[in-house]
């Protein structure tokens, strides 16, 4: 993106994906911002080898700023305890309650139209800053 000329870049991972989007946010602090859906801390094949682990300096090494987002009785995602790893980034978290959905499928639930106002404030409050 920026070979294109895109200064500004928020990354955004759901799931598994969420890994990435940490993992490329501690490589490059010039990113705006990052956004963290339903993230675990490990990817675990079915024979229950962990394939890949975030560490914590993985996570302290986040300097911009961060929106978490995950749902309470989510049990693959640990945002809560990612999110409080990431001491060295300005960080917003936001579980919610009662709703099992995973990842982007919570913008599918009852929770859709909030989750989007919280993306689309966090996306212009970064943007706007960078």
């Amino acid at each position: 993106m920026r070979e294109t000329g895109h200064e500004a870049i928020v990354v955004v991972g759901a799931g598994n994906g969420g890994i990435g989007v940490i993992e490329a946010g501690s490589e490059d602090a010039n990113l705006a911002g990052i956004v963290i859906v339903s993230s675990p801390r490990s990817v675990v094949d079915a024979a229950g080898t962990i394939q890949v682990q975030l560490s914590d300096g993985t996570l302290s090494a986040l300097t911009m700023p961060s929106l978490w987002i995950g749902a309470r009785t989510d049990l693959l995602s640990q945002v809560e305890e990612l999110e409080a790893l990431a001491t060295n980034s300005e960080s917003e978290l936001w579980i919610y309650e009662g709703n099992s959905m995973h990842g982007t499928f919570i913008l599918e639930s009852l929770d859709g139209p909030d989750m989007e106002r919280r993306l689309l404030d966090f996306f212009g409050r970064v943007l706007s800053d960078s």
